[in-house]
């Protein structure tokens, strides 16, 4: 674990005689981070017990996803396991009427959400399928619980659109972390892999990003935006104060100084802000400076000349090593930009 992150892994958040209900708090928090990294080009916010769904995902230039979220600590088809479909399209249908949207989504982790033997090949393991997808043997079953809510709720269904339907599948039970955990660490590491970082840290990642969802869990309504997502990989996978020497320090001096960046790191404000700050200042400082442009004097010299100009967004309140804090920071920075560019174009920040 990352002692930057002072990441706490989440052990046994509910035990094997837990609530039906925490259990489902617990999937629908990871389905909302696996859903974060696949859509993390182009995602604004995702919002979890939103106004509108269970999970609902913002975009800049399309209309928002809606998800519906259904578990059972137990994945095999029970009793309730219809109950829960149309429970489900119920509430898709009344959300389709209340804003416009890109696409709705029954999300499960189910084995068989329709509980019918001959469709369960299509959602025993990780799978997506839109309605128009779908062979017309399960089409017929999720139009006929579709036309049971509708008739037995007397709902509106005209803005509900089955074009925009599909069924999302993630398989998600048992007592052991890493299995249950399995495939949102994988989607993680999927997408770590393709900025060449080291994929270790996906698993303090996802500990983090579930420590962030549950803390707010008793509002019943958390909302992350794409820098809370993103600004952790930053942590993880870039900026590395164990890679600066402190021996120069005496054992007290170099722990507050650790401290201190811990302690900023971990602010909600000034993070994409600072870095795109120094990178910006550093390369129009660099183009004046001739033979020196790739070398390690020419960094020296950049903080030197203008680490003050970065105090403010660092904010530190301990005058006696500010200098050095802030000295290190934008350090890292450098040394890491092409780390954090690529991150950055990656993820549409």
């Amino acid at each position: 674990m990352t002692e930057a992150l002072n990441v706490t892994v989440l052990q046994n958040s509910y035990d094997s005689n837990a609530s039906a209900s925490i259990f489902g708090w617990e999937f629908q928090t990871n389905a909302a981070i696996f859903l974060a990294f696949e859509h993390i080009k182009n995602f604004t916010e995702i919002k979890i017990e939103g106004q509108i769904d269970d999970i609902e995902i913002y975009f800049n230039e399309t209309e928002p996803i809606f998800i519906q979220v259904k578990s059972q600590e137990n994945p095999e088809p029970s009793s309730n396991t219809l109950k829960h479909f149309k429970n489900g399209i119920k509430t898709l249908i009344n959300a389709s009427g209340k804003s416009v949207y890109s696409e709705l989504v029954y999300l499960s982790n189910i084995n068989n959400p329709l509980s019918n033997k001959s469709v369960a090949m299509y959602f025993s393991s990780l799978s997506k399928y839109s309605y128009n997808e779908f062979p017309p043997v399960v089409k017929k079953l999720i139009d006929k619980q579709i036309q049971s809510v509708v008739g037995n709720e007397s709902l509106n269904q005209t803005k509900f659109s089955m074009d925009k339907f599909s069924i999302i599948t993630i398989p998600y039970f048992g007592n052991h972390l890493p299995t249950r955990y399995r495939l949102i660490t994988e989607k993680i590491n999927s997408f770590l892999s393709k900025l060449d970082m080291h994929t270790y840290i996906g698993e303090d990642l996802l500990c983090y990003l579930q420590k962030q969802f549950f803390t707010n869990a008793t509002t019943k309504y958390v909302k992350l935006k794409k820098e809370d997502i993103v600004w952790p990989i930053v942590v993880l996978g870039t900026l590395k104060l164990s890679e600066v020497k402190l021996e120069e320090f005496d054992d007290g001096y170099a722990e507050e100084i650790k401290r201190k960046y811990y302690e900023y790191i971990n602010k909600q404000s000034h993070k994409f802000g600072l870095i795109t700050k120094v990178m910006a200042e550093f390369y129009e400082y660099r183009k004046n400076e001739g033979q020196m442009k790739k070398t390690k004097a020419l960094v020296e010299k950049f903080i030197a000349d203008n680490w003050l100009k970065f105090t403010d967004e660092i904010n530190c309140d301990n005058k006696e090593i500010e200098e050095c804090l802030v000295k290190i920071i934008i350090e890292m920075i450098i040394i890491d930009r092409f780390k954090i560019e690529k991150l950055k174009e990656a993820t549409n920040l």
